[in-house]
């Protein structure tokens, strides 16, 4: 595995720019770092800014930020965003977890 490939990647589409955004919250903390009109434009745009933060870091010899970002949505935190349901001894959470994936 490369060492850029360690970092967790992804794309969302911002309403109010009307454009895809590219982010990886542990090399580019502060938010989106790049923009395109499709999300494949976009990815790739960001898969190369994150081979070149990480080749920098290491030519100036700097320690890379530890990968610890994941995406994971556990049962339990689903059943905790589930406030407000009306009857949680009945929470069908896999059936919640797939209304979040739509």
């Amino acid at each position: 595995m490369k060492a850029h490939d360690q970092y967790l990647k992804f794309v969302r589409w911002e309403e109010a720019d009307q454009l895809y955004v590219g982010y990886c919250p542990d090399l580019f903390p502060w938010g989106g770092v790049c923009h395109g009109a499709t999300e494949e434009e976009t990815y790739h745009q960001l898969c190369a800014l994150v081979a070149e933060e990480v080749d920098q870091l290491r030519q100036e010899c700097k320690t890379l930020p530890a990968a610890t970002t994941r995406p994971r949505m556990t049962l339990e935190l689903a059943e905790k965003r589930a406030v407000g349901h009306a009857d949680q001894s009945n929470f069908d959470g896999a059936a919640f977890l797939a209304t979040l994936k739509k």
